[in-house]
């Protein structure tokens, strides 16, 4: 375990405890390993999906033909999605 790791109790689902759980012996890791894992790879698709976003909004900013709506910038700052 990473030595600056923290440590959190967290409640999950119990079909997806199973999951996880099944997983983890699949794999002779920890559930930890596997919870770690699966959630650095979604923030990992959520930073990428908003640069993006920030790419596309930058884009349209240089191109005077094209202007940045209010449903751009509400669809940019989304929460859930």
């Amino acid at each position: 375990m990473n030595p600056q790791a923290k440590r959190h109790t967290i409640t999950l689902d119990p079909q997806v405890y199973r999951l996880v759980r099944s997983r983890a012996d699949e794999l002779h890791v920890s559930l930890s390993q596997v919870v770690n894992q699966l959630l650095q790879r979604q923030l990992d698709a959520q930073a990428a999906e908003d640069q993006a976003d920030y790419d596309q909004a930058a884009q349209r900013l240089r191109h005077p033909g094209r202007r940045l709506t209010m449903a751009d910038v509400e669809r940019r700052f989304a929460l859930g999605d």
